[in-house]
């Protein structure tokens, strides 16, 4: 057998942990906010779904508490950009509740009403506001 012992401090060199395979800084932020987007983009519509389905209205009114939520987010500098992620969703979640609460029987009107906050989108973008990678705004989230 060999008498080599290995050093402690390689070992500790060589170690991965969690946090040192974590990006930091601007690219942390940008993978919070993609994470956040898939969220809300995969989660929310089996609560939305069975709710919808047996109370159409309440699912409706529960987008003014998601817009309520979006606007007191967007007021703090630290939160705006969540806010404005919310503000999004809102939309989506308006769109799911009409079509899905008093239209599924209408075929056609599943995509018009789908796309419901499209002109919202088109008109904040067409003039370079509400974009989430607009320097400052990241380094809030």
């Amino acid at each position: 057998m060999s008498s080599y012992t290995p050093s402690t401090d390689n070992l500790y060199k060589e170690s991965l942990t969690i946090r040192s395979l974590w990006p930091t800084g601007r690219t942390a932020r940008q993978w919070r906010m993609f994470a956040a987007a898939v969220f809300l983009i995969s989660v929310p519509v089996f609560i939305e779904a069975p709710l919808v389905r047996y109370l159409p209205t309440v699912s409706l009114l529960m987008t003014l508490a998601w817009l309520g939520l979006s606007w007191l987010l967007w007021r703090k500098p630290s939160t705006q950009v969540w806010g404005d992620l919310l503000f999004g969703f809102s939309w989506t979640w308006l769109a799911g509740s009409i079509y899905w609460g008093w239209l599924r029987w209408e075929p056609m009107l599943h995509l018009p009403v789908e796309a419901i906050g499209l002109p919202a989108t088109a008109y904040y973008l067409a003039r370079g506001k509400e974009k989430l990678d607009t320097g400052s705004t990241w380094d809030r989230c």
